[in-house]
Formats: C-alpha cells, sequence, structure tokens
C-alpha cells in the first residue's frame, strides 16, 4: 500500500471508526468503495435510515445499485396507461402524495381515480360522425 497523508482530526476519526481492526485496512475498504467514481465527482452517500426510508417509500426490498434506484424513482413519477406514459413533476407528485394523506387513501389509489376520471370523460368530448 501506498502513503497516503491525513489530518490529525481526520486519522483519528477513522481509527475510531476502525476499532481494533488496524486503520490501514479500514481507508483501503473506504476508498476501494469509490474506486470507480472520478474524483470531484457528485456523489449521495445515503444512511441505513435513508436507504429504509426509501425502501419503504418506493416498496422496494433492499437497494442494491444506484441504477436500481433511479429505475424505481423513474416508475414511481409517473402513470403509464398502456404505452403513454404521462410524467409528474416532483410538486405533482407531492400534490398526488398530499391528496392521498388528506383523504386516507394511498397514492395509488389516487391515481386509479384519475385514471377513472379520464375514462368517463374521455369520449365526452370527442364529436361523433
Amino acid at each position: 500500500m501506498g502513503l497516503v497523508k491525513l489530518d490529525d482530526d481526520l486519522l483519528a476519526h477513522y481509527t475510531a471508526l476502525a476499532g481494533s481492526a488496524p486503520v490501514a485496512g479500514y481507508l483501503e475498504r473506504q476508498l476501494t468503495r469509490f474506486k470507480d467514481y472520478p474524483l470531484g465527482g457528485r456523489v449521495v452517500v445515503l444512511t441505513s435510515a435513508d436507504l429504509q426510508a426509501l425502501d419503504k417509500r418506493l416498496g422496494l426490498g433492499q437497494i442494491q445499485s444506484a441504477a436500481a434506484l433511479v429505475a424505481k424513482v423513474k416508475d414511481y413519477a409517473k402513470v403509464t396507461l398502456g404505452t403513454v406514459e404521462i410524467e409528474l413533476t416532483a410538486s405533482q407528485k407531492a400534490e398526488i402524495v398530499d391528496r392521498a394523506a388528506k383523504q386516507g387513501k394511498t397514492p395509488e389509489s389516487i391515481v386509479q381515480d384519475l385514471v377513472a376520471q379520464l375514462q368517463e370523460s374521455l369520449f365526452n368530448g370527442i364529436p361523433t360522425r
């Protein structure tokens, strides 16, 4: 292993985290976790509590990858009718969640209500020949 110079406070922090394990091995594992990310690149680190909250909100099992999380968020933020997708903005999604909470319903049931309203009115405004 090459030499890495750390500030004394940072070294003390990682030494405390490593516990009885050698701090060099702990640091190597930490750095290995981020080896595929460019230096200075944007990385979002989530705590276990954050991941559990996302699991609960998105109906996931355990989040295993960034790609899986992105896919679930995309699925969660749209309504699909056959092959037509209605993309929702964050504020529209928040409005659905808010309406659901006020009505004691799930967001899914609010969307189902909206789809039912759409189905009822879909052909009312279309002139027949």
